[in-house]
């Protein structure tokens, strides 16, 4: 039974080695995008993201975020994230990703902060630009976001 979870693992470990997924945005190319979402210190956030593929793997940018249920907030974050299709061999129409943002709360009444997340998100392209995508996160709040995003 060992010798078959070895041979299993050795399987898996050599497929994710070659496989031949695609990544959604090469190297050098950008999307935004934008959309509406919960967040629990926010409340209704309305968003927009820019990011900025620096490999074909990974990619770098910024989001900012107001509240629509309150008028009294926003968040400004720098973001990174890493992107599984060519390492786990995903066709690149789909894209996940994982990653971080790191910036501030601003409260317009209240208090201030700072705002950390981890994140893990997902896009479905229905054509070679606009696609929409899903993202979660969590850390200093929890967060959930739905939008579309288009390849510039």
């Amino acid at each position: 039974m060992k010798r078959i979870s070895i041979v299993l693992a050795m399987f898996l470990f050599t497929g994710m080695l070659f496989a031949q997924g695609e990544a959604p945005l090469a190297q050098g190319e950008s999307q935004v995008s934008f959309g509406i979402g919960y967040d629990s210190w926010l409340g209704v956030p309305l968003y927009g993201t820019y990011e900025y593929a620096v490999h074909p793997d990974v990619t770098v940018g910024g989001r900012l975020a107001f509240d629509l249920s309150g008028f009294d907030g926003m968040y400004i974050v720098g973001k990174a994230d890493y992107h599984w299709n060519r390492l786990m061999g995903i066709p690149s129409n789909w894209d996940f990703y994982t990653g971080a943002n790191l910036g501030g709360d601003i409260a317009f009444q209240g208090n201030s902060g700072f705002h950390f997340h981890v994140d893990l998100g997902g896009r479905y392209y229905f054509n070679d630009s606009w696609a929409i995508n899903f993202e979660m996160g969590g850390a200093t709040s929890f967060t959930a976001l739905f939008g579309v995003s288009v390849k510039l």
